[in-house]
């Protein structure tokens, strides 16, 4: 398949506090870059001439910006939602004066910041994530599947709800997106966006649309073969090392115990599992650079093809960077990891209940996740 060539020039779209600033930005605009992240929030930052002071600020750190990017045949598309975060005024005696404003997409207001102190007993990972996520202002949802985990004890103290959310994902093979008061948990091989939308298949075309990559295949990437947790049997007063059902298939004199104490074997086999599923998905990448393409989003799919055998095939963007200078044009920067399109299972299969200890786990030996 080709890839699409735009007809440029690029364009723009940009609002603060819903009012469209395009026109004004477009003529002092020097550059911006726009992140779409798997993990966490999107950020912009625009950078522009300001160097005769002309420019107003933004009326507060929580104001809202809309940035949009694309070409004369898409317009500009919105690639990003989110509030002012820092504005930053920047000037030297040679450089002249710039305005520089950024931009996040979780909402910098109410109690997302605010340390937790609290639980939920015999709940769901959904409850449990909703009771927590209200009590910081936001709302929460995640697919069924993952939000059915049950467990006797959810635990969130001593740190705030971002904190909890990524923890706790991580058990799961999951990522937490967070679009202003709304948090999404998904297994980070959906290839949905987080609205739960299919994800555009990105097409990267060495000789089209392609300017560079560095890719690193599956097969010389060292693998672990075993992973394992320790838990330990209250009944029989035995450490254990619950390994992952899922099989390694790396060199198998490696092993790699994850670095706390789980408090149940489920919860062991639970976290062994997912540190194998991240270390198979990372197994393989790198960066791809194309052409500036507005459709590629994380989460989403780039198939790259005429660079080589071995190399050419289907990758799961991590994170897309969409960079406009003045002086370079717009291009897109894919971050991307191999493509695994197939959900992984969680323990609501087998109905297991399982217990979270929160800062209350044990450190043990080894690393936490890894290749």
């Amino acid at each position: 398949m080709d890839a699409i060539l735009h007809q440029p020039p690029a364009t723009f779209y940009f609002s603060i506090n819903g009012v469209d600033c395009t026109e004004i930005f477009n003529r002092y605009l020097i550059k911006l870059v726009i992140t779409s992240t798997l993990d966490g929030a999107d950020t912009c930052e625009i950078t522009l001439d300001d160097e005769y002071g002309q420019l107003q600020m933004p009326p507060n750190a929580s104001a809202t910006i809309v940035c949009g990017i694309g070409w004369l045949d898409t317009g500009a598309v919105e690639s990003f939602s989110g509030y002012v975060d820092e504005p930053l005024s920047k000037g030297s005696r040679n450089g002249g004066r710039l305005l520089i404003i950024s931009g996040i997409s979780s909402s910098p207001s109410g109690g997302i910041k605010s340390t937790l102190g609290m639980h939920a007993d015999n709940s769901s990972f959904l409850d449990a994530a909703t009771k927590f996520g209200a009590a910081a202002g936001l709302t929460v949802s995640m697919p069924p599947g993952l939000g059915s985990v049950m467990r006797d004890y959810w635990s969130a103290h001593n740190e705030d709800f971002k904190a909890w959310g990524h923890r706790t994902a991580r058990q799961f093979g999951a990522v937490m997106k967070i679009q202003g008061n709304q948090v999404v948990f998904q297994y980070q091989t959906s290839q949905q966006s987080a609205s739960g939308e299919a994800m555009p298949d990105v097409q990267a075309v060495v000789g089209q649309n392609v300017i560079n990559w560095a890719l690193v295949p599956a097969y010389q990437t060292a693998q672990y073969a075993k992973f394992t947790t320790s838990w330990y049997d209250t009944d029989k007063a035995l450490w254990n090392y619950e390994p992952s059902t899922l099989g390694g298939t790396g060199d198998p004199s490696a092993a790699l115990n994850h670095k706390f104490v789980a408090p149940t074997q489920a919860q062991a086999q639970n976290q062994s599992d997912s540190n194998q599923r991240s270390s198979d998905w990372e197994k393989s990448g790198g960066t791809i650079t194309i052409i500036g393409e507005p459709s590629a989003q994380a989460m989403g799919v780039v198939t790259l093809t005429g660079a080589r055998p071995g190399i050419d095939g289907q990758y799961t963007i991590v994170e897309a960077i969409h960079s406009f200078d003045r002086n370079s044009g717009y291009i897109t920067t894919l971050q991307v990891s191999q493509y695994n399109p197939v959900p992984p299972p969680s323990n609501s299969e087998g109905s297991t209940s399982e217990s979270d200890t929160g800062d209350g786990e044990k450190e043990t030996g080894g690393e936490s996740t890894g290749q």
